[in-house]
């Protein structure tokens, strides 16, 4: 377990580089924290700047799917050299999350209704946005997505729960007895098997998507956790919170 220290307090987001071995940590006030991991001790800040730098750039890796969504209510796509496209989302409703399927052909979006009396989850082509399928749930509220490795699942929260949907089956089923709780952050590991989950307390919750359940939990010591990510190549964890502490640690399978 390393712990670094100087971070930004209250962490919106935490992302591993493509190496595996750098660590972004970034908040709602546009400066960020970079380390190495091989120099922990001495981490880079970044600057709005450079937090702005590049921001609306397409990726230049011709295999990079992303999608995008905003306030403008639209998504757009950016990938592959061939260009991109945008399409308005439904004109009475929301779009809140979005997540790639691991095909690659197919992304999924948390959208609920303009007033709030429901919400679903919209499977959508790759190719051109169109709408596939659409997948109810009863709460008018979703925050997170993380698609599945090597799965049709997609592993969200809604209402203060956690779900897990089987975007080919067309279900859903609610993890149990996790209650209605603040969930923040969800990544899911490249083997398929894990999705950690963190929730403003001190501890991580990992979940297996295939069964629907938390097969553990247990606090790595970094304060109430607010965002947590995990490595390309699956080898480290991380998570960080509201103290400017961020754990890393080893995956054990």
């Amino acid at each position: 377990m390393l712990l670094l220290t100087g971070g930004p307090r209250n962490v919106r987001s935490l992302w591993f580089g493509p190496d595996g071995r750098t660590l972004v940590a970034g908040n709602w006030d546009g400066v960020a924290r970079r380390w190495r991991l091989d120099a922990p001790a001495t981490p880079a800040g970044l600057g709005r700047d450079d937090a702005d730098a590049g921001r609306d750039e397409p990726p230049t890796d011709p295999r990079v799917r992303l999608v995008t969504v905003g306030r403008n209510r639209r998504y757009d796509e950016y990938g592959y050299t061939d260009g991109r496209w945008t399409v308005a989302a439904d004109p009475d409703c929301y779009p809140q999350a979005v997540a790639v399927l691991a095909d690659g052909e197919r992304f999924v979006a948390a959208e609920r209704a303009s007033d709030a009396a429901e919400a679903w989850l919209c499977v959508r082509s790759l190719a051109d946005g169109a709408e596939l399928l659409r997948l109810p749930f009863r709460y008018a509220s979703a925050v997170v997505l993380a698609a599945v490795p090597d799965s049709a699942r997609v592993v969200g929260t809604a209402g203060g729960r956690l779900l897990v949907w089987d975007c080919d089956a067309g279900t859903v089923q609610e993890v149990p007895g996790r209650g209605r709780k603040l969930w923040r952050d969800l990544a899911a590991h490249p083997d398929g098997r894990r999705v950690a989950a963190v929730n403003n307390t001190p501890h991580v919750s990992l979940l297996d998507p295939r069964a629907a359940t938390v097969a553990v939990e247990f606090g790595p010591g970094a304060g109430p956790l607010t965002a947590v990510a995990v490595s390309p190549d699956g080898l480290l964890w991380a998570a960080a919170g509201s103290e400017g502490r961020v754990a890393v640690w080893d995956d054990d399978g």
